[in-house]
């Protein structure tokens, strides 16, 4: 990702956050529009939890990515968008509105395929594949809800 990149995600991140329980809410429900298995497959008191881990792992996404000075690894996400990338970015374009850029757009979905593909070199072994970010005072940033 781009410094450029990294600060789109970071501010429209801070943006989305007074909204938390709403973003969260459209993220599910449009998930399981697009998905509707999934959505008989979850009781309705198990999507509250599901929310609010939904929060920390953005949260995570969003602090994982570079510093200013860090590297900025590229990735290229093939232009697929499976459903969970594409419930996260609707419901971020819902929750933005007009803030919602095309640039934005493309950082967030570079960060999401970036958290991807860190996922599956861990469940695959990799040891550098580092998953759980620093605290999120690291970076002045907050979890999402706070």
């Amino acid at each position: 990702m781009t410094p450029e990149s990294t600060r789109l995600v970071q501010e429209s991140w801070r943006q989305v956050a007074p909204m938390a329980d709403t973003a969260m809410r459209l993220f599910y429900h449009r998930l399981f529009e697009l998905d509707p298995e999934l959505g008989e497959s979850l009781p309705p008191d198990v999507l509250v939890e599901c929310r609010t881990r939904l929060q920390q792992v953005l949260g995570a996404v969003v602090t994982a990515l570079p510093a200013a000075g860090e590297p900025h690894p590229t990735t290229d996400n093939g232009g697929g968008c499976p459903h969970v990338a594409c419930a996260l970015l609707w419901m971020l374009e819902r929750g933005l509105g007009n803030r919602f850029t095309p640039a934005v757009r493309a950082a967030w979905a570079e960060a999401l395929e970036r958290h991807a593909a860190r996922v599956t070199r861990a469940a695959l072994g990799d040891p550098a594949a580092r998953i759980v970010p620093p605290p999120l005072h690291h970076r002045g940033l907050v979890p999402l809800g706070s």
